[in-house]
């Protein structure tokens, strides 16, 4: 199937720091996601 960045928005939105609001444009750099199983 096609792939989509879809895991990746949902893990990165339930991140405790995104939630609270609590980022800057380096969230990225230290945002770990954690692997999906396909």
């Amino acid at each position: 199937g096609v792939k989509t960045t879809i895991p990746f928005h949902r893990q990165l939105m339930d991140d405790p720091r995104y939630i609270a609001g609590d980022y800057t444009t380096a969230f990225m750099d230290t945002f770990k996601m954690n692997p999906i199983e396909e």
